[in-house]
């Protein structure tokens, strides 16, 4: 027999060329002139199949009772891969050879075939999975038998990985999966899974099996809810989905199917995903809730990618999932940095009372999606920003109080500060910083007595610098020119006054390297030796008092006194020694007369009126130079406390002023409003 072309029938006739069929209503019986058709797949025939167009025939219990050829799964089919298998069966890749396309199929247990209540079961499965048409929900393709009388149905066969699998490799640190998968990414996708269990609900179906391992997500960002094997049913008003004229579901009981993960004794669902009416048993309790229950496990999964009632033995699984323990993910895992928001919702949703979670999936869903799109959190960052600035208030009332202690004000400055991060805009709490800024605390806080204690000691290195500059200059000016211009009388007066002048420029300015009182009492003795010069009238007295102005502006507070005291003494000893008699006299009184007696040194007339003059012009511009820059200080502290308010005020909107002006005069009561209810109490709990 020689070769046969594959586009020839048996008989060696040509095939005749395919043409489609001209469109039908659902109502055309095509068993009246509907000519067959061959399908083929990209031009080259595959596989030949001629569809019939005959009905099934069905028994008097409403079981199919015989297929056409043409529908039998082993002409249709072609099985490829076992995906998977549990207690109720196999589900195996496979190509619909009618269609040409990837389906995936899933079979009865042989040995399941006689059980009535596990086929009606898998026959529920496929009906209610049929029927719930959703992007997020496997469609079904197909049902019916194989020849050994075992029940099937195919459906869409998806790829990707379970909400199981991606959290494991999350927990371990996976960088793909960390990089494919950040959490916004992971909240979106679970917000879809969200609706799609609400759109079940609202076919009156219940999933009661929720888990990180029946939720899929595909390669192309897909989202799957997977395994309705033991949904239940609800008697509801919206539309409930058909179960079929033998399709009774009320009686059932589940016990006896041993399906992995599923079920344990009289407890439909997995431990660590039912909700606490799944684990009582009351079966009459099981609502959308309950499904509600679990997508909050799971969103608590997502948040920490660890199991919320951990894992450990069933029985204290089940324990602490009745007791509701450990139900907040930013309490059990601080370093992860979770949502408050979401930690929020997935607390509500987990609540072991129904009364207490969300009324629906949808709700979830929404919460997600105000969340990522900034609505929910902003509500949240203005609740929390009114409970600071209360807070803040309270501990502002105590501050401000002559009795206030800096205690209060760090709090109340804390607190403050919060509320701005959160609400940058709410006028009683920006009032509230200004007026905390710009009233000086009763006593000074420790930090700013370190910070003063170093400013001090910087300043008194730059006066010790200038005081040193200015001493030597009035030595050149003053002293030396008694040395060398004008006669000496007595050299050993001489000769002291011109040492303690040199050495009080190197007191001063080592100042800070020696005992405090070392620098001011050797410029007062310096001083003072002018008097046994000039005697104690003749320039001693602008000179102390120009060393008096230096040391008491730019000296170490703890002087300021001491300083004082040296000057009034630098003034008064010289007298007294003259009167008893250590000191040569340097001054008489004739008549009218002061007289100026120069025991040290001479006094030529010329010389000695140049000397005083430019001595006392140098006194002049000394006591301006430092009290020139001590105002200049003032004025730039003046100026930066002025510019520091109006910044602050400037924080205030222009609307608020008014809260400004009158913060300090209102009663505490009628400052901050109390904060506004939620529409979700249990966010702000």
């Amino acid at each position: 027999m020689g070769a046969r072309s594959e586009n020839e029938r048996g008989d060696g006739s040509a095939l005749p060329t395919p043409v489609m069929p001209p469109y039908r209503s659902e109502s055309t019986n095509f068993a009246s002139g509907y000519t067959p058709q061959t399908l083929i797949q990209d031009g080259v025939l595959e596989r030949a199949v001629t569809l019939s167009p005959s009905s099934p025939g069905t028994s008097s219990d409403g079981e199919v009772s015989e297929l056409p050829r043409a529908t039998r799964p082993e002409d249709r089919y072609a099985l490829r891969d076992l995906l998977g298998e549990g207690g109720m069966g196999e589900v195996r890749a496979c190509t619909d050879m009618h269609i040409g396309r990837e389906v995936a199929m899933k079979s009865m247990r042989a040995a399941q075939i006689n059980r009535a209540d596990l086929r009606t079961r898998f026959l529920r499965e496929a009906r209610i999975q049929g029927q719930l048409e959703h992007p997020a929900i496997v469609p079904v393709y197909d049902l019916g038998f194989h020849e050994e009388g075992a029940l099937y149905f195919t459906m869409r066969r998806v790829r990707g990985e379970t909400l199981e699998e991606l959290v494991m490799k999350l927990r371990t640190g996976d960088s793909k999966a960390l990089a494919d998968y950040p959490q916004r990414k992971l909240l979106a996708a679970f917000s879809r899974v969200c609706l799609a269990v609400h759109f079940a609900h609202t076919k009156g179906v219940v999933h009661r099996d929720l888990k990180p391992a029946n939720i899929m997500f595909g390669d192309f960002g897909e989202v799957y809810v997977l395994d309705w094997g033991v949904a239940k049913l609800l008697s509801k008003d919206a539309a409930p989905l058909s179960q079929g004229p033998n399709l009774e579901v009320s009686h059932l009981d589940f016990t006896e199917v041993n399906a992995a993960k599923t079920a344990s004794g009289a407890i439909i669902g997995t431990p660590g995903y039912m909700a606490p009416e799944q684990i009582l048993g009351q079966s009459a309790e099981v609502n959308a809730q309950t499904d509600v229950f679990a997508l909050g496990a799971m969103l608590f999964e997502v948040l920490t990618h660890e199991p919320m009632f951990a894992t450990g033995e069933t029985p204290e699984v089940l324990s602490r999932t009745l007791k509701g323990e450990g139900r907040s993910a930013a309490a059990r895992f601080p370093d992860k940095l979770i949502p408050e928001v979401i930690d929020a919702v997935c607390q509500r949703a987990t609540s072991p009372y129904p009364e207490k979670r969300y009324t629906s999936a949808r709700h979830i869903s929404e919460e997600l999606e105000a969340y990522l799109s900034g609505d929910l959190d902003a509500e949240r960052r203005r609740s929390l920003a009114k409970k600071h600035a209360l807070l803040a208030r309270e501990a502002a009332g105590r501050a401000l109080l002559p009795t206030g202690s800096i205690e209060d004000r760090q709090f109340a400055l804390r607190e403050v500060g919060r509320s701005l991060a959160l609400d940058p805009e709410d006028p009683e709490a920006l009032a509230l910083l200004v007026r905390l800024v710009t009233a000086p605390p009763n006593e000074m806080p420790p930090d700013v007595v370190e910070e003063m204690a170093s400013f001090e000691h910087r300043r008194g290195e730059r006066a010790g610098r200038r005081g040193a500059l200015l001493f030597a200059l009035a030595a050149a000016i003053f002293v030396l020119p008694s040395a060398f211009f004008m006669g000496v009388r007595n050299p050993t007066f001489v000769a002291a006054n011109v040492i303690l002048w040199g050495l009080a420029p190197t007191a001063i300015f080592f100042g800070r390297k020696l005992p405090s009182w070392v620098s001011p009492v050797v410029a007062y003795a310096a001083v003072m030796s002018s008097a046994m010069i000039y005697g104690p009238f003749l320039s001693v007295p602008a000179i102390a008092s120009v060393v008096t102005v230096a040391f008491v502006l730019t000296g170490r507070r703890s002087i300021r006194i001491f300083s004082v005291l040296l000057a009034i003494l630098t003034l008064v000893l010289p007298v007294v020694l003259e009167r008893v008699g250590v000191l040569p006299p340097s001054f008489a009184f004739e008549g009218d007369k002061l007289v100026i007696l120069a025991r040290a040194v001479s006094l030529p007339a010329f010389a000695g009126t140049v000397l005083l003059t430019v001595s006392h012009v140098a006194m002049v511009l000394f006591v301006a130079y430092y009290v020139a820059g001590s105002k200049d200080t003032l004025d730039r502290v003046e100026v930066q406390n002025r510019l520091q308010s109006w910044q602050l005020r400037q924080l205030v909107p222009q609307e608020a002023q008014g809260a400004l002006k009158s913060h300090g005069r209102t009663p505490h009561s009628q400052r901050l409003p109390p904060p506004p209810k939620s529409a979700n109490p249990d966010i702000l709990d």
